[in-house]
C-alpha cells in the first residue's frame, strides 16, 4: 500500500490553501504583517509599503474597467493627496531644483501612492480586522524587544532601530487605535486581549523617553476612554484610564524627570530671550521654540512658495547672521515642527495642502461621528495623533516611515468608515 510522504502531504495542504489565493487575500496578509515589526526590524516598513503599493498598482491595472463607486468625501481626499505632491514639485521648481529636492523626492512621492493604495483597499473586505491583529502582534513584538534586547537601548533610552522619536509615538498610537476596538468587539476575551496589548505598550513608551509620546498618548487615551463606552461605564473607564496615567507618571522616573527637565528648558529659553548673550547653546526645547520664532520671518520673505523643500538651513544661516537669531537653528536641515516646515519650505500653499490631508479628513470624520457614525473614530484618533505629534517634530510628514504609516492607516480607516456609512444608510427591506 502507498503512503504519501510527509513532504507530499505538506505540499498538498499548501497547494489547497493557495488554490483560491487572490489579490484581496494577499492584501489582507500584507496588512497583517505591516505593523508587526515596523519598530523592531530595519526596512520592514519600506519593504511592506512598497509591496502594498505594487499590489495596488497591479490590481488597478488588471481591473481598471471595474471602477470604484467613490463618494464626494473620497474624491476630495484623493485630490488633496495629489495636490500635496504637486505643491512640492511647484515650490521646488520655483526655488530651484537641486540635489536636496531629488533626495526628498522619494518620501514626497509616497503621498501620490495614497491614491492607488486607497482605491485597492477600498475593495477589500475585513481590512481593519487584519490590520488590528497586526497592531496587537506589533505591540507584543515591541514589548519583548524593549525588555530583552539590550542593543535596542542607548544611554538608558529604548531606541530600537529608528530612535525614540519614532518608537515612542508609534507604539503609543498603535495602542490607542487597538483600544478603540473595544467599542466594536462583542467577544469579551478579545476585548481583554486589546486591553492587555495597551498595557504592554506602556513599557516601551516609558522606556523610549520620548517627550512627544509622554504628552500626546495620555490625551488620546483619555479621549478614547470617553468614546468607547456610555453612561456609568464611561465614567468607570475614564477613571481607570486616568488613574493608570497618574500611576505611570508618578511611578516611572523617566516621565517624571523628563517633565521637570522640559519645564526647566522652557524657563531657560525665555531667560535667553531677555538676555541673548547669556546663552551659548540652546536645549532641545529651546531650538524648537527658536524655530517657531523664526518662522514668521520666512513667511514674510517667502510668503506663497516658501524657500523650497531642503533649503531651510542655508536661509536660516542668513537670518542668524543678519537678524540675530540663535546659531543653533541653522545646524538642522529643517524646522522641528511640521507646521513650521510646511510654511518654511512650501509657504502658504504648503500649509493649505498640509491641512488638506490632515484637518480636512478630520473634519469629515468629526461631522460623521456626531451624526452617529462611530466607525469614524479610527481615522479621528489617527489624524489627531499625527497633528499633535507634528507640534514636536516634522518627521511625521517628511520622513518616509512616518508617511508610509499614515498612508496605510488612513487608507484602511477612511475606507472602512465610508463602507460602514454606506451600509448604514442603505434602506432596509421588510
Amino acid at each position: 500500500m502507498y503512503y504519501p510522504s510527509v513532504e507530499n502531504s505538506v505540499l498538498q495542504i499548501v497547494k489547497n490553501h493557495f488554490k483560491n489565493f487572490n489579490e484581496q487575500k494577499l492584501f489582507l496578509l500584507l496588512l497583517l504583517l505591516f505593523p508587526i515589526f515596523l519598530v523592531t526590524v530595519r526596512h520592514w516598513i519600506s519593504t511592506f509599503f512598497s509591496m502594498i503599493v505594487l499590489v495596488s498598482l497591479t490590481s488597478w491595472f488588471r481591473n481598471r474597467q471595474q471602477k470604484v463607486n467613490l463618494d464626494r468625501d473620497e474624491k476630495i481626499l484623493l485630490w488633496a493627496f495629489l495636490l500635496f505632491f504637486v505643491v512640492f514639485l511647484l515650490t521646488s521648481l520655483v526655488n530651484g531644483w537641486g540635489k536636496e529636492q531629488t533626495r526628498y523626492l522619494g518620501s514626497e512621492v509616497r503621498f501620490v501612492f495614497f491614491i492607488p493604495v486607497y482605491l485597492a483597499i477600498r475593495k477589500v473586505d475585513g481590512a481593519i480586522k487584519w490590520l488590528t491583529a497586526g497592531m496587537v502582534l506589533g505591540i507584543v513584538a515591541i514589548f519583548f524587544n524593549s525588555i530583552l534586547d539590550s542593543d535596542a537601548h542607548i544611554d538608558g533610552r529604548y531606541m530600537s532601530i529608528y530612535g525614540p522619536l519614532f518608537t515612542g509615538p508609534v507604539t503609543g498610537l498603535m495602542a490607542v487605535l487597538v483600544l478603540i476596538n473595544v467599542r466594536f468587539e462583542q467577544r469579551l476575551w478579545v476585548k481583554g486581549l486589546f486591553v492587555i496589548a495597551v498595557v504592554l505598550a506602556v513599557t516601551p513608551i516609558v522606556l523610549s523617553d520620548a517627550r512627544s509620546a509622554y504628552f500626546v498618548i495620555p490625551l488620546l487615551l483619555l479621549g478614547v476612554a470617553l468614546s468607547i463606552s456610555k453612561g456609568l461605564i464611561k465614567m468607570l473607564t475614564l477613571a481607570v484610564v486616568l488613574l493608570g496615567i497618574i500611576g505611570v507618571y508618578y511611578g516611572a522616573d523617566n516621565i517624571h524627570n523628563r517633565a521637570k527637565k522640559t519645564l526647566k528648558q522652557y524657563r531657560v529659553y525665555f531667560a535667553y530671550l531677555s538676555s541673548p548673550k547669556t546663552q551659548n547653546k540652546l536645549s532641545g526645547v529651546g531650538v524648537r521654540l527658536e524655530m517657531w520664532r523664526i518662522t514668521p520671518r520666512f513667511v514674510k520673505d517667502h510668503t506663497v512658495f516658501g524657500v523650497g523643500r531642503g533649503n531651510y538651513q542655508k536661509h536660516a544661516q542668513r537670518y542668524v547672521e543678519s537678524d540675530g537669531f540663535h546659531k543653533d537653528i541653522a545646524m538642522h536641515s529643517h524646522p522641528h515642527n511640521a507646521y513650521s516646515e510646511a510654511l518654511v519650505s512650501k509657504g502658504l500653499l504648503g500649509l493649505i495642502v498640509f491641512l488638506g490631508i490632515t484637518l480636512l479628513p478630520l473634519l469629515m470624520m468629526l461631522r460623521d461621528y456626531f451624526r452617529g457614525h462611530a466607525s469614524a473614530l479610527y481615522a479621528i484618533y489617527l489624524i489627531i495623533g499625527y497633528l499633535l505629534f507634528s507640534f514636536f517634530d516634522a518627521s511625521t510628514f517628511i520622513k518616509g516611515n512616518f508617511v508610509a504609516l499614515y498612508i496605510i492607516l488612513l487608507s484602511v480607516f477612511f475606507s472602512h468608515h465610508i463602507r460602514t456609512r454606506q451600509q448604514q444608510q442603505q434602506p432596509t427591506t421588510e
